[in-house]
């Protein structure tokens, strides 16, 4: 609910290129984050495991929803009288699909770098090419028309 208030009084004014930005950029931080952890170079700043991973789990899950929330107003708005739902069901299957072929990808790339519950080597390597897979879809916000905010389409 708080983060139903925040986008409805603060963001939904704003481009959504921006939004989706600033949304992929913050979860660029949280995976440079999750590097830092698994390479414990945050003990020398005296962070405990717990506050990273704690604080790096809810602000991702925080920045996933401010995500979400454009897409679901401007398919609210775009969509004909009488099929909202039908809509709304469309865009939450694709959402869980591509949580679904993600988990796949992840753990055919934990696979292919050899990472298991005993092994942690490449690691480090395997959240580098999660951070970069974060940072790909800012390179198609181009797609999306300029002057789309929340409150137009």
């Amino acid at each position: 609910m708080l983060g139903t208030y925040i986008y409805n009084r603060y963001l939904k004014h704003k481009k959504l290129r921006n939004i989706l930005m600033f949304a992929h950029l913050g979860l660029a931080i949280i995976t440079v984050l999750d590097i830092l952890l698994v390479s414990r170079l945050h003990i020398q700043y005296g962070i405990a495991d717990k506050y990273m991973v704690l604080w790096g789990s809810a602000l991702a899950d925080a920045i996933n929803q401010f995500k979400m929330m454009p897409f679901l107003i401007l398919s609210g708005q775009l969509c004909p009288p009488g099929i909202e739902g039908t809509l709304f069901a469309l865009f939450m299957s694709i959402n869980n699909l591509s949580s679904t072929l993600g988990s796949f990808l992840g753990a055919a790339l934990t696979s292919a770098l050899n990472i298991s519950s005993v092994q942690f080597d490449n690691l480090a390597l395997g959240l580098t090419v999660q951070l970069m897979g974060t940072l790909l879809p800012i390179g198609f916000l181009f797609l999306i028309p300029r002057d789309v905010t929340g409150l137009t389409s």
